[in-house]
């Protein structure tokens, strides 16, 4: 679950949260050219640190063409190549605008599948949903889609709408963080918590993975 919002730019800037590639993991991305033209699309990948990926013989960043009305829809290793692993999240760029996106992180079971479509940066962001017990688990990702470094507050409400904790971070330019609650907040339970509310001195990306969650007043855990 995620913020979303529509881009309304001169050009197209997608971006993508939650990229892994893992010998028994995946991301695909799609980037879909509803106009009538054929356009360029410059794919970059970035590390948890905001730096440029290029170890394990990583070909970033990457331009691709889609022709009008097309689509391109591959994986994080056939888009940029290489043979290592990857953990952080990829930016698509054109100088043409109205491009749309999508992800898809998964398992090579296909036991386990999560999606969600490219979102718009904002200062402010709200995860409406945040569990965390002894089987549950709530994974934050914050993305700085800017150069320079971000200051943020990360505040988590319970249901009525108090405060049980608040974290304050810092995102070095293209940089991000990917934690579950307790990685986060620390010590403390969880187990009533309800929603996370993000303030930033500039527009950044909010992305959660919620696994597990007991659904209210059933035994079902989705």
């Amino acid at each position: 679950m995620h913020l979303c919002a529509i881009q309304a730019d001169a050009q197209s800037v997608l971006s993508f949260p939650r990229v892994i590639s893992e010998s028994n993991v995946f991301t695909g991305i799609a980037v879909s050219n509803p106009t009538t033209v054929e356009v360029s699309v410059s794919f970059t990948a970035f590390s948890p640190d905001g730096s440029v990926t290029t170890a394990n013989g990583v070909r970033n960043p990457v331009t691709v063409s889609i022709p009008p009305g097309g689509q391109i829809a591959r994986q994080f290793g056939e888009i940029f190549g290489g043979t290592g692993s990857f953990n952080g999240w990829v930016q698509a760029a054109s100088s043409s605008s109205g491009l749309t996106g999508f992800f898809l992180n998964g398992n090579t079971a296909l036991t386990d599948l999560d999606g969600a479509g490219s979102v718009a940066s904002s200062p402010e962001a709200v995860l409406p949903i945040a569990a965390e017990d002894a089987v549950a688990k709530t994974e934050v990702t914050i993305v700085n889609v800017n150069t320079d470094p971000i200051n943020a507050t990360l505040t988590l409400f319970g249901p009525a709408g108090a405060s049980l904790q608040s974290k304050d971070i810092t995102l070095p330019g293209r940089g991000l963080i990917r934690q579950t609650l307790l990685g986060l907040f620390g010590q403390g339970d969880y187990a009533t918590a309800s929603h996370i509310r993000i303030r930033a001195d500039r527009p950044l990306i909010a992305h959660e993975v919620v696994a597990d969650y007991l659904i209210k007043g059933s035994n079902v855990r989705r």
